[in-house]
């Protein structure tokens, strides 16, 4: 388990984050019941990779999941805030494209992944 986490880890930082998801969710299959804290630690590895994918919502379900142990670490509760925000950002693009209208407060959006920005 800790050896699959660690290689998700290296596919991370290689910004490979599909293969990082992949091994993460390898790895919290092989974990089960048997190390609850490891696994709710590659929970949160795993909630990170589906954040950077482009999937706010399955990446807060694994926060959700993750905080319950992982309560003392103030990072966690700022991704699931990243997940609402993303997930709130991905509703409205809907919108806007169906209805063609654009935002009073939203501008636009600039860069890509980890360094997009809202542009009020």
């Amino acid at each position: 388990v800790l050896q699959l986490n660690n290689l998700g880890c290296v596919h991370h930082r290689a910004r490979q984050h599909g293969m990082a998801a992949l091994l993460f969710g390898k790895a919290l299959r092989e974990a089960g019941a048997h190390a609850p804290r490891v696994s709710h630690e590659v929970l949160y590895n795993l909630g990170v990779q589906h954040l950077l994918l482009g999937r706010p919502e399955a990446a807060f379900q694994c926060l959700k999941q993750a905080c319950a142990v992982l309560d003392g670490r103030p990072r966690a509760w700022i991704r699931l805030a990243e997940c609402c925000f993303a997930n709130h950002l991905l509703k409205q693009r809907d919108d806007v494209s169906s209805s063609r209208q654009t935002s009073d407060l939203v501008r636009g959006v600039a860069g890509r992944n980890e360094h997009q920005r809202v542009v009020l």
